[in-house]
């Protein structure tokens, strides 16, 4: 089976109460090479149709279909740094269970 999806999430940009991706093992097309800029383009970062509201994301051992290779590690830096707060803080939590994380409200 084959279904195209773009690393930006323009494909899913209606999904707007998506929490949470598990894409592992797929290929994407990249739909815009500022995505994978991670010193230049600060807005243009993987899944930026939906980083808003995602949780969860997972997409180990994928790959860019054009030239077969490996989303480059800056790339999903880049995503890390501007992601939301929210996701942030899950997966900070997962990596540091020492720390805790407290609300500035």
């Amino acid at each position: 089976m084959y279904c195209q999806v773009a690393i930006s999430g323009y494909d899913m940009k209606y999904g707007k109460q998506l929490r949470e991706i598990i894409m592992d093992d797929s290929y994407f097309v990249c739909d815009d090479e500022r995505i994978l800029d991670i010193n230049n383009h600060p807005a243009m970062i993987l899944f930026r149709y939906l980083y808003n509201s995602l949780e969860r994301l997972s997409i180990r051992n994928t790959t860019l279909y054009s030239g077969n290779t490996a989303i480059p590690q800056d790339a999903l830096i880049k995503f890390v740094r501007y992601a939301s707060p929210k996701l942030n803080m899950i997966m900070f939590q997962l990596e540091r269970p020492e720390i805790i994380l407290m609300s500035c409200k």
